[in-house]
This record gives structure tokens, C-alpha cells and sequence, in this order.
């Protein structure tokens, strides 16, 4: 079953972005489908047998259409700059680790399929790029307020509903084998959260006023997923933001009003049922917990960095480096050795040594590429912030991300014309 349906979403996806690259009439509604269907469609961790085979996410295959244009232009040398310029770069880096693993790495000592995860980010780069660079002009005359405003509110009702079905009948649970799910709290993780948390970010960097219905609407979803770093880094950027650019008068009001909502979230924190998402956060208030948990996710790293020669603390381990999880061990359906830990610094590290700066220098010249100078440091903050205990990049929704980040929302056009 899980097999089937993600051939029919893969199919459906791959049709949509063939249409939206065609001269039909209907080339939006492509594009318009491919937006409202990854908002809404319940891409999360625990439907992961439905919408991932091989690494390859479902949503993955609507870029199949773009790539075939831009090898059209690259056969014409018709290939714009930002995008040479990025895509350059993207695979210098990886070339020259291409060449560090057939030279220095020993091919016995790792698994083809994890050399392809180590690859995979780079790709998914320069797939962002196709992206934003061919529908950009078409998205900022989609994503109007109005239009936004309908995915917020459809996304809200969605993910509303799926979560009470998680919460009432535990429906997460017939969707997965994996025991992990059984014990953790209650979360709702899909991919129509960034959506609507990104679309607060732009609406509040750009100094446009949201609607109470735009911040309710974006800010519940979010509270679904439970991801205490994803919060902090929106609030810290926020706060950064308003900092930068407040009067004395308007700092000690910004700062009252945090410091009542800080009360309300830790208030609603302390009364929450074990399930509930916000439980989490009730660990945060504990130092020991705060203590443990930033040991016990770095571990992996200490442990595999005892082994590391000279030479590897420079260039790192190569590509298809994993670490030893001890805590997988109950996990029957996950290997005990992974291509990641909770930790997008030292796992690059790892990786590329010191080298892996550069991965942050692409990621932050992407940023840069399509937004503005100011609005690009943010979102960078933003990145440095959840690298701290997520390697985000290794998982299905960095792809997602990355266009969310420079995805051009236009909310000052009301409709379309």
C-alpha cells in the first residue's frame, strides 16, 4: 500500500511540474498545485513509507520538469549568472570531496547509499536554484494575500483535524511500525508549517503588518511540530529584527510584550498533558535536562573524533562518514550507524573539517542570491540557530526550506490580476 501511493503522488507530482513548465494555459495551476498539495499533504516523519523510497521525497519529482529546462539552456550556454555562479560552487566543493573519497577514503569501510546522503544536499541546492530562478516572476503573481491566505487557513483546518485524530485515535501509529513514535510526545510535523512560519517572517521582515487571522493561523500548526529550536530560531530572529530597529520607547514596549507572552507559553507549558507538544518545552525549564541532552547528541561525535588522524581534523572523514547511535539500539527499523547527529556543525565537521564552512558560505550566498542584503543575514542567524542540535540539510524537508526561504510572497498584491 505505502508503495502505491507513493507511486500515484510521485506520478501526480511529476505531471504537475511538467505542466508547469509547458506554454499551456494552465501552466499556473501547475505551480499553484504543487504549492497547495505540499502544504497539505501530511509530509512528516512518521509517514515517511508513504512519501520517501530510496531518499527520494515524493515532492522531489515536480523539479524533474525544471531540470530538463535548464539543461536546454546549459546545451544553448543560456544559463543565468546568480545560477552559474551558485551551481559552480555548489559542485567545486563537491568535486573536490569526490576526489578526496576515491583517493583517501576506504571504499570498504562505507556504504554506497551513505556517500549518496553526503551527495544528496548538494543536490537538492542546486534544484532550489532551478526553482526560484524559473518561477520566480510567476510565484510573486500567485502569492498574493489572498492566495496565501487560503493555504494558511486550509493548512490550519488540515493539520488541525490530522493532529486530534493523532491525539484521539493515535492514527500516527497504524501509519508507521516504528516503535520511537509510541513513546514521544504528540507532534505534527509537515511541511505547511514552514509555510505559514516562513510567511510570518516575510510579512514581519518586510515591515507589513499581519492580520491576527495570518498569526493565528501560522502560529498554531507550528506549536503542532513541537520543534522547541524551529521556535526559538523564528523568535530570535524576531527579536534580532525588532532590536536593530527600535526606538528606546519601542524596545521596553517589545520587551513587555514578550515578557507576557513568555509568561502565557510558560504557564500553558506547566499545565500540559504528558502528550501534548508543549510538553517538551517543560524540560527546557530543567538545567540537568539541558545539560544531558547537549552531551548525549554530541556523543556520537566525541566518540568517531577519537579516531580521527591529523589530517582528517583538516579535510574530515569524506564523504559517507556515519556515526555510531547507541540509542538506536531499541530501534529495530533503524540502523545503529547514521549518517548524521543532532548537530549540523560537528557533522560536517566530521565530514569536510574545516572545509565545511564552506557549505554554510553557499547556503548563506544562496540567501543572498534572491533576497536582501539584511533579510539574507536573518534567515542565515536563522540557519547557524537550528544547525545547533539539527542537521536539517539531511533530512526531507531541506528542499522545502530552502525555497520557503527566498519563495517570493507578495502580499501587497491583493489578487491576482
Amino acid at each position: 500500500m505505502e508503495t502505491k501511493i507513493y507511486i500515484v503522488l510521485s506520478a501526480l507530482y511529476f505531471v504537475l511540474g511538467i505542466i508547469s513548465v509547458c506554454n499551456f494555459t494552465f501552466k499556473d495551476f501547475g505551480l499553484k498545485s504543487f504549492i497547495l498539495l505540499t502544504v497539505l499533504l501530511p509530509i512528516t516523519k512518521f509517514t515517511t513509507n508513504f512519501h520517501i523510497i530510496f531518499q527520494v521525497s515524493i515532492y522531489y519529482y515536480f523539479f524533474i520538469g525544471v531540470c530538463i529546462i535548464f539543461l536546454l539552456k546549459a546545451a544553448k550556454n543560456n544559463i543565468n549568472k546568480k545560477v552559474l555562479q551558485g551551481t559552480t560552487i555548489v559542485f567545486s566543493m563537491l568535486f573536490f570531496y569526490c576526489i578526496h573519497f576515491l583517493l583517501f577514503v576506504d571504499k570498504n569501510s562505507v556504504e554506497a547509499i551513505n556517500v549518496l546522503k553526503d551527495i544528496k544536499p548538494f543536490i537538492l541546492i542546486i534544484l532550489a536554484y532551478f526553482f526560484i530562478e524559473h518561477y520566480k516572476e510567476r510565484l510573486s503573481k500567485i502569492l498574493t494575500r489572498k492566495f496565501c491566505n487560503w493555504v494558511l487557513i486550509l493548512n490550519f483546518i488540515v493539520c488541525s483535524v490530522f493532529f486530534y485524530l493523532m491525539v484521539r485515535y493515535q492514527i500516527h501509529l497504524s501509519l508507521t511500525d516504528d516503535p520511537y513514535y509510541k513513546f514521544e510526545e504528540t507532534r505534527l510535523e509537515t511541511l505547511g508549517a514552514y509555510f505559514g512560519l516562513f510567511y510570518l517572517l516575510f510579512l514581519i521582515l518586510n515591515r507589513i503588518k499581519p492580520k491576527i487571522k495570518e498569526v493565528v493561523f501560522s502560529i498554531i500548526p507550528l506549536l503542532y511540530t513541537g520543534n522547541r529550536t524551529l521556535i526559538f530560531a523564528a523568535l530570535l530572529v524576531v527579536v534580532i529584527y525588532f532590536l536593530l530597529r527600535a526606538s528606546i520607547k519601542r524596545i521596553i514596549l517589545f520587551f513587555s510584550i514578550v515578557t507576557v507572552f513568555l509568561s502565557g507559553l510558560i504557564y500553558m507549558v506547566l499545565r500540559a498533558a504528558e502528550e501534548s507538544p508543549l510538553f517538551r518545552f517543560k524540560k527546557l525549564l530543567e538545567p540537568e535536562y539541558i545539560e544531558y541532552a547537549l552531551l548525549n547528541r554530541f556523543s556520537p561525535f566525541i566518540d568517531a573524533a577519537k579516531s580521527f588522524n591529523f589530517s582528517e581534523f583538516i579535510v574530515g572523514k569524506g564523504l559517507g562518514f556515519v556515526f555510531f547511535i547507541p540509542w538506536f539500539e531499541w530501534r529495530e527499523n533503524i540502523k545503529n550507524f547514521n549518517i548524521y547527529i543532532d548537530n549540523l556543525y560537528l557533522t560536517l565537521y566530521a565530514k569536510f573539517g574545516v572545509f565545511s564552512i564552506l557549505f554554510f558560505f553557499i547556503l548563506f550566498m544562496f540567501l543572498n542570491n534572491y533576497l536582501k542584503s539584511k533579510t539574507a543575514l536573518f534567515y542565515f542567524i536563522f540557519i547557524l540557530f537550528i544547525s545547533i542540535t539539527n542537521a536539517f540539510i539531511y533530512q526531507y524537508n531541506f528542499l522545502w526550506i530552502l525555497l520557503m526561504f527566498v519563495i517570493p510572497f507578495n502580499p501587497l498584491l491583493s489578487k491576482q490580476k
